[in-house]
């Protein structure tokens, strides 16, 4: 039932913008996806765990960063970058890749004057809610998705969305199926649950949306208002 719900909305929300603007459906192709949200995790230094058991975030010449607790470094990890608190104040770091022999795990600290909600791929910024991070396989960076059911909602920042979403970044992890999985970051968050994306089911994995990548002349505007590959002039938060 959800799903059939998440499917007639975004279908009716299409049938109606083609009803205001005049333009035939025709030539457009919609698919079906399976969507997931990803947020920024915020950690405090070296908090809850003994000495020993620290680990160590190295950057890609495997130098120190800074140490984080096990649970920390797996969620960083896993989720492709954090924010810390320090001493020095908040640092954002992102995963890049592993060494060459598959040990170590190496970060990169993000420049938050530009990039506040960390990189994705190519040292794309990451753009709070106009972003998708895709599979490998399924798009390239700069390709525009449009997601008809999230157009019209407000998002925390009062900017109502437009129902398109930049690839920014690449996901391997993710499941290379004929739908595809594909994941909305929302950046930093201390209240998951309530989220405007949340309420709408986006971190529903059994859900479907309907979505179709646009042509590159609509693509190309799409990218010049996100500012990309850099974000709005609020900060992309």
């Amino acid at each position: 039932m959800r799903q059939f719900v998440l499917l007639l909305a975004g279908l009716m929300t299409t049938i109606s913008s083609w009803a205001q603007s005049g333009i035939a459906p025709v030539t457009v192709e919609f698919k079906v996806l399976y969507p997931q949200i990803q947020y920024v995790e915020s950690f405090e230094q070296e908090r809850n765990c003994s000495q020993d058991s620290l680990q160590t975030v190295l950057n890609t010449k495997q130098q120190e960063i800074l140490k984080l607790c096990p649970h920390e470094y797996r969620s960083c990890l896993f989720n492709g970058g954090c924010a810390v608190e320090t001493s020095a104040g908040r640092i954002y770091i992102n995963y890049i890749k592993y060494n060459e022999d598959k040990t170590k795990a190496l970060f990169h600290v993000v420049d938050t004057s530009k990039c506040p909600a960390g990189l994705g791929i190519s040292d794309i910024c990451t753009d709070p809610y106009f972003t998708i991070t895709t599979p490998p396989d399924h798009f390239k960076a700069g390709d525009v998705i449009e997601v008809p059911v999230v157009r019209g909602v407000v998002l925390p920042t009062g900017e109502i969305h437009d129902g398109f979403f930049i690839v920014r970044d690449r996901d391997s992890g993710l499941e290379d199926s004929i739908h595809g999985r594909l994941t909305f970051p929302i950046g930093p968050t201390n209240d998951y649950k309530s989220d405007v994306f949340v309420k709408l089911g986006l971190n529903n994995l059994e859900s479907l949306l309907v979505f179709r990548q646009v042509d590159e002349a609509r693509a190309a505007l799409i990218r010049a208002k996100r500012n990309y590959p850099g974000v709005p002039a609020q900060g992309g938060l």
